[in-house]
C-alpha cells in the first residue's frame, strides 16, 4: 500500500510536470529544454523559504532560511520561476527561433546546473538541501503513512486544477491564438497580434507551473540536490507529450501516465545482472527512447492528437476529432453539390 501510494504521487507530479511543457512545447511550438531548471529552481526557492536559518557550524550554507510555511514557501518559489521565466524568455524568444531557441534554453540549464553544484553559499552545493519541513507541518500533525497519503491527495487536487485550468485555457481565445502562433505567426501577425507576447506569455506560464511541480517534488522527497536532476529530465517528459499528443491536455495526461509510470514500474520485473546496479535505470531510458522514435516515425501526433477546430452547420466553433470531421466535410460537401 505504501509502495502504491508513492508512485500514484511521484506519478502525479510528474503530470503535472508535463502538463507545463506542453504549454511551452504543445501550443507555443517552443523546444525549451531549460524546463527542469525552473523545476530545479521551484524546490531550491521552496526548501531555503522553509528551512530554518543554516548553521555554518554543521557545514551548512544557504541564502535566506526564513523558516515559512509551506503556503509562503509555495507562492514565493512559484512567483520567482515565473520572473525568471519572464526574463530568459524576454530575451531568448526576441531574437532567437526554433533549434537556437532549444540551444539557448539547453545553456540556461547547464548554467544553473554547474552555479547551483559548484557555488555553496547559494543552496549549499553539491550536498544541495534537505530536512525540509513537512508541508503544514505546524497545523497538521501526521505520521509517516498519514502524511504519505495526504501528500498524494495533495498532488492530486493540484492536478485536477491544473488540468481544468489548461483545459479551459486550450478553449479559450488565448488558447486558440497560442496555437495559431506556433502554426502560423506570419498570418497572425497580419491581425495585429503580437506571437512575441503570446509565446512569452505560455513560456511564464510553464515555467510557473514546473516550478509548483517542483515545490510538490521537494516535498515528496525532503531533499534537493545537483546530482538529482539534469537536462535527461526534461526529455523525459517530452516523451510523455509526444506519446500521449503534442498539444492535447487529455493526451499529455494519458501520454504522461503511461511512459512515465507505466513503463518504469514495467521495468522493475526484468531481473537485472548481478553486481549492475545501473542496468535498470539504463534500460528504463533505451526503451522510453525507443518508444519516442516508434510514435514520431509511425504516430507523430500521439495517441490522442490535438483537437483542431471547424465551424458546424449553424457557423459555431466546434471541437471534433479526425473521422468526425472527414464526415462532417463530406456531409457538407454532398450537400453543396445538392444546392447547387
Amino acid at each position: 500500500m505504501t509502495y502504491a501510494i508513492s508512485v500514484l504521487t511521484l506519478g502525479g507530479i510528474t503530470v503535472i510536470l508535463a502538463m507545463g511543457l506542453n504549454v511551452q512545447y504543445g501550443w507555443a511550438g517552443d523546444l525549451n529544454l531549460s524546463y527542469y531548471a525552473y523545476v530545479a529552481l521551484g524546490a531550491y526557492v521552496c526548501g531555503v523559504m522553509m528551512l530554518p536559518p543554516p548553521n555554518a557550524s554543521e557545514g551548512n550554507f544557504y541564502v535566506l532560511g526564513l523558516h515559512q510555511s509551506f503556503f509562503v514557501g509555495t507562492i514565493v518559489a512559484v512567483a520567482v520561476c515565473a520572473v525568471v521565466g519572464l526574463v530568459v524568455g524576454s530575451i531568448a524568444l526576441r531574437r532567437v527561433t526554433g533549434d537556437y531557441f532549444a540551444i539557448v534554453t539547453l545553456s540556461v540549464t547547464l548554467i544553473f546546473y554547474t552555479f547551483s553544484d559548484q557555488y555553496a553559499p547559494l543552496f549549499n552545493g553539491p550536498q544541495g538541501i534537505y530536512g525540509v519541513p513537512h508541508a503544514f507541518g505546524g497545523v497538521l500533525r501526521f505520521s509517516y503513512s498519514g502524511y504519505n497519503l495526504f501528500l498524494l491527495g495533495l498532488v492530486a487536487a493540484v492536478l485536477v486544477v491544473v488540468v481544468f485550468l489548461f483545459e479551459v485555457l486550450y478553449r479559450s481565445a488565448f488558447g486558440r491564438t497560442l496555437r495559431a502562433v506556433r502554426d502560423d505567426p506570419i498570418s497572425v501577425s497580419a491581425f495585429g497580434i503580437s506571437p512575441y507576447r503570446r509565446k512569452l506569455a505560455a513560456y511564464v506560464l510553464g515555467s510557473a507551473v514546473g516550478g509548483l511541480g517542483g515545490v510538490l517534488l521537494l516535498q515528496y522527497v525532503s531533499a534537493f540536490s545537483p546530482a538529482g536532476w539534469s537536462p535527461l529530465e526534461t526529455f523525459l517528459l517530452f516523451s510523455g507529450i509526444i506519446v500521449g499528443g503534442v498539444g492535447s491536455v487529455w493526451g499529455v495526461l494519458f501520454g504522461a501516465s503511461v511512459v512515465l509510470i507505466g513503463v518504469p514500474q514495467a521495468v522493475l520485473f526484468i531481473p537485472a545482472p548481478a553486481g549492475a546496479a545501473t542496468f535498470l535505470p539504463a534500460l528504463q531510458n533505451c526503451i522510453i527512447g525507443l518508444i519516442i522514435l516508434v510514435f514520431l516515425y509511425l504516430r507523430p501526433r500521439g495517441l490522442f492528437p490535438e483537437r483542431s477546430p471547424v465551424l458546424g452547420f449553424d457557423g459555431a466553433l466546434k471541437w471534433q476529432s479526425r473521422p468526425v470531421r472527414f464526415v462532417v466535410g463530406r456531409v457538407r460537401t454532398l450537400l453543396g453539390e445538392g444546392a447547387a
